[in-house]
């Protein structure tokens, strides 16, 4: 059975606890990155939500990530645990996915469902991401650990690294003009 990740499946180590075969890269065929699903307790809250990532249905797009494979005797933890870890708002459905070497399956990929889906525009993400904090620290650092690991795998995604550069220079600008600093 695989998985696929897109976002902190790719960084977090989870799959080395649950008896990994092997990670490949891979891309999710006919999708791609999108952040629209706020975080409100992981990365933000209700007040203050981060925009976090989910995968949106778009033609001729892929999203670049990691493909997990794992025995089949396994399979039922594994989605046990992945539910339970995105929660009981993300579908864990079976999509086509195409490795470097050109060979393709289906693969499990976490797709949220859920009602708190963002439609907001750039600069209101930005001013969301700048203010957002959850049980599990800063929404800007969320996004800065996203594009971080996705420079070390050599994926390129134009969402994430525009995103990534709009925080890295409102923080800056912060930074630059706190009283007190030099």
């Amino acid at each position: 059975m695989w998985v696929f990740g897109y976002g902190s499946l790719m960084w977090d180590k989870w799959h080395e606890r649950r008896n990994c075969i092997r990670v490949q890269k891979a891309r999710l065929v006919g999708y791609r990155r999108r952040f629209n699903k706020a975080s409100i307790s992981n990365w933000g809250t209700k007040a203050s939500p981060c925009p976090t990532l989910n995968v949106v249905k778009e033609e001729g797009a892929f999203c670049e990530g990691l493909a997990f494979e794992f025995s089949d005797d396994y399979q039922n933890e594994i989605l046990s645990y992945l539910q339970s870890r995105e929660g009981k708002s993300f579908e864990l459905q079976k999509y086509p996915i195409v490795f470097e070497s050109g060979d393709n399956l289906k693969a499990h990929v976490p797709v949220y469902v859920g009602k708190n889906i963002l439609q907001n525009d750039n600069d209101e993400l930005l001013i969301m991401a700048l203010h957002a904090v959850g049980t599990s620290g800063r929404c800007k650092d969320y996004i800065e650990n996203l594009a971080a690991r996705l420079d070390e795998l050599k994926i390129q995604d134009e969402e994430v690294h525009k995103f990534s550069v709009l925080i890295k220079q409102n923080k800056d600008a912060k930074q630059r003009v706190q009283p007190g600093r030099a």
